[in-house]
């Protein structure tokens, strides 16, 4: 399996997490409900990554359900 490298990203404005695997790639969001994003490739259909808005706003330990 080929390791890729994680990019994490804060828009402190915006209050917005951003992850992100491997180089940007062409692709869309799928909504996971609670403001909770994938970012999926648009050839390979994989998870490229995680938008989370409002991302402070969530207070401390809250979990974020991803299933």
């Amino acid at each position: 399996m080929k390791k890729e490298k994680l990019y994490i990203h804060y828009d402190e404005e915006g209050d917005m997490l951003e992850l992100r695997v491997g180089k940007p790639t062409a692709s869309y969001m799928k909504s996971l409900g609670d403001e909770v994003f994938q970012r999926i490739d648009e050839k390979t259909d994989k998870i490229k990554g995680l938008v989370i808005l409002n991302f402070k706003k969530r207070g401390e330990n809250k979990i974020i359900d991803l299933s």
